[in-house]
Formats: structure tokens, sequence, C-alpha cells
């Protein structure tokens, strides 16, 4: 995983502009450049939510799903983080996924998901491969799932549902 030193958004964004980062999942953590290095699991659970994301959202004609998305706060010259997938109703996501890559820590990630959720994101769901389970946190509460449970969409999705064990079908 690459961790430079960076500075500010403009820099990171400039950054990106370099000849060989257009395919690169990089973020910026606070003045930090790193870069995401999801394995065929990560990438693939992160595929079937937005799978299951997108059919919901044409199926409700509700908001838009999308994938490795840069989200970057006003005023807030340290951070550009990069969504594993995100549910927009209609301008801020709603819903953020993140899938553990091996070399994070669920601290790690926690501390991204608070970042989310005080900057208006309203439901998160954190996937870990390894343990087959997801965290459904909102600013109020979380709830641990595991193969046996659904995984629904709160008040943010109305009417989603999907049984987490899909989520972790061999493919």
């Amino acid at each position: 995983m690459l961790k430079t030193k960076s500075g500010s958004v403009a820099e990171f964004k400039t950054f990106l502009t370099q000849s060989g980062n257009d395919d690169r999942l990089l973020e910026l953590v606070n003045g930090r450049i790193v870069e995401k290095t999801p394995t065929q699991i990560e990438s693939a659970l992160a595929s079937r939510v937005y799978g299951a994301l997108w059919s919901y959202s044409r199926q409700q004609g509700l908001g838009r799903a999308v994938t490795d998305t840069h989200l970057h706060f006003p005023g807030d010259d340290g951070n550009v983080r990069l969504a594993d997938v995100a549910f927009y109703t209609p301008e801020w996501p709603a819903l953020i996924v993140e899938v553990k890559l091996p070399e994070l820590t669920l601290d790690d990630l926690r501390e991204k998901v608070a970042f989310y959720l005080t900057h208006g994101t309203r439901l998160v769901w954190l996937i870990c491969p390894v343990e087959q389970q997801v965290w459904v946190i909102t600013p109020e509460r979380e709830r641990l799932l595991t193969a046996e449970d659904w995984l629904d969409g709160d008040d943010v999705l109305p009417g989603f549902s999907l049984p987490v064990s899909h989520l972790f079908i061999k493919s």
C-alpha cells in the first residue's frame, strides 16, 4: 500500500492526473496519499453490493449507485476519501459501503466510518470478508450481521433487503 506525504486536496488532485495514476485506487487521508489494493475477493464483494444497489435503484426509481467514488467536503483540505460503493440520494451519499482489505484493521475503517457519518452519510455497511460479517452503522447505532442475517436499507433504502450469505458466495 502506497503511503506518501501529499499535503492539500489541490496537490492530491494534481497527483491523480499524473501519468500512471488514472487506474490506481488512491485517496487522501489526513494529508497522505494512500493506495487501496483490493484483491479479487474484495472487488467481487463490492461488485455484488453495487449490483444489488443498482437493481434497487432501477426498481424503486430512487438514487444512484456508484463504485470507487472520491468524496471531498468543502473546508477539509486534508481528505479526499475513496468509497468502495456509494448510494446517492440525491447529492450526497446516503449509504457508503466499505470492504475491509487484508492490510487494514477494523480501527482503520472505523475512523473512515466516523468521517463519513460526521459529514452527513446516514448509513455505512462495513463488510469483513474473512469473518463473513457486515457491520451496519448509523449515527445512532451499530449492528453486526452474520451469514444467517439479512442486510436491509433501514430508512435510507426503504424495501431493500439482501441475504448476507449472498455476499460471500464463491463465484
